[in-house]
């Protein structure tokens, strides 16, 4: 598709396949829903791309997913990933990349030629990279390791849904939260109000990231609603705000 210059990706899309956007090199906007859970090996190789956001539902970059996108300048990886394949940034021009340390392996020349990656903006530790770079990090990654690494950066976050179930006991309500996608440093807040919209109750417990998040919060006689919010250490939302009827 040589005059494809943008595509918006509907949120019924969970995959896309091997050599999909390859060599679409006036492709340079491209919307990629949250839904989407795999990009398959040069999806995007050759492609005209000039920065990169990959959904939070991704947790593997593949085997050329991104090479020789001769424009691609920025790209964000979020907390999930885990893996980044061989040659998955090749010959890109990139400038800076941020990497959670959601990240475990590293492939063979995932980041080759990319001369000027200047800054690695990393979600961890100067140790948890160390421990990268001395046993994850395959080989013709210099550029990458050689570039100002800036340690515990915010790595962006994508909104993800959750399954809340509220229980009344007495003067007691209990809601379990099942979030889908379960990061880390973040915090459940659950807030109590009356018919006229004042606060009656208030609760926060961290998130849970193996397991759903049980948390419990006192009723008044007065207490009418509740809302359970799901936030980032940074304030901010994982999820839509759900709102529930006290009896």
């Amino acid at each position: 598709c040589e005059n494809l210059t943008s595509v918006t990706i509907p949120n019924s899309v969970i995959s896309i396949g091997a050599n999909t956007f390859s060599s679409c090199d006036k492709l340079a906007s491209i919307t990629i829903p949250d839904s989407l859970t795999r990009i398959g090996e040069r999806a995007f190789s050759a492609s005209g791309l000039t920065s990169v956001t990959i959904p939070y539902g991704v947790i593997s970059i593949e085997e050329g997913t991104f090479s020789t996108c001769n424009s691609l300048r920025n790209a964000i990886i979020p907390y999930g990933v885990t893996s980044i394949g061989d040659d998955a940034f090749a010959n890109c021009p990139l400038t800076s990349i941020i990497i959670p340390d959601s990240v475990k392996s590293i492939g063979y020349n995932a980041f080759g030629y990319c001369f000027s990656l200047g800054d690695v903006y990393y979600g961890g530790t100067e140790e948890q990279w160390n421990d990268i770079t001395r046993v994850t990090i395959d080989d013709d990654n210099n550029y990458l390791t050689k570039a100002t690494i800036h340690y515990n950066s915010d790595v962006p976050i994508s909104m993800t849904t959750a399954k809340i179930e509220m229980t009344e006991k007495e003067n007691v309500c209990t809601f379990e939260v099942d979030v889908v996608k379960k990061y880390k440093d973040c915090y459940v807040y659950v807030a109590m109000y009356d018919e006229n919209g004042l606060l009656t109750g208030f609760e926060h417990v961290p998130l849970e990231t193996l397991d759903s998040t049980s948390i419990s919060v006192d009723k008044t006689d007065k207490t009418e609603s509740a809302k359970v919010f799901v936030l980032s250490n940074m304030l901010q939302p994982i999820i839509k705000t759900q709102e529930f009827t006290i009896e």
